[in-house]
């Protein structure tokens, strides 16, 4: 139910539902709206990278990483 809610939250952000919300909370914090938005793609490009890696997993197990650590920020699928 929780990631339900999640996604109906994410899709109103998306469709501008939350803008005055997000401006008002940006602007008390101080943090510019272009910096939130690189942040919230990355979360997102995130997420998807880990589904992917989910989905895919009967392939990973096969992959050995105790050598080396993972760099989240360049994962190829």
């Amino acid at each position: 139910m929780q990631t339900k809610d999640a996604v109906i939250t994410l899709e109103g952000v998306l469709a501008g539902r939350h803008d005055s919300n997000i401006d008002e909370t940006l602007n008390m914090y101080q943090v510019s709206a272009d910096r939130w938005w690189s942040s919230l793609y990355k979360v997102i490009e995130g997420l998807a990278v880990m589904s992917r890696l989910a989905n895919n997993r009967h392939q990973q197990l096969g992959c050995d990483f105790e050598d080396r650590p993972l760099d989240w920020d360049h994962v190829e699928v």
